[in-house]
């Protein structure tokens, strides 16, 4: 369970660094993100929900815009059964 908490942290601290920061961070970190993630099955439900918070934001930075459509992307199936992240949703607000 700590650990649970700990990768949760360090995926906040990552999304915040790339929304904040997105112009002085190559596609290198992202693709991290997108790999820890991926190898963190625990984990994937909550980074697809923080993805589409960021998505929901009226502007973000292209290199958020990559993370964040990958990741309900590639986990919608997880995010479906909460309101407003249904496939054609999420599928809209990446479109």
């Amino acid at each position: 369970m700590t650990l649970l908490i700990l990768s949760s942290r360090y995926v906040d601290v990552i999304l915040q660094l790339i929304d904040k920061a997105g112009d002085f961070v190559s596609d290198d970190i992202w693709f991290r993100v997108v790999r820890f993630v991926t190898n963190n099955e625990d984990l994937e439900p909550y980074v697809a929900l923080k993805a589409k918070e960021y998505l929901d934001k009226p502007a973000i930075h292209e290199t958020m815009m990559k993370v964040s459509a990958y990741l309900p992307g590639e986990y919608n199936h997880l995010l479906a059964r909460r309101p407003g992240c249904s496939h054609k949703e999420i599928f809209c607000i990446i479109h």
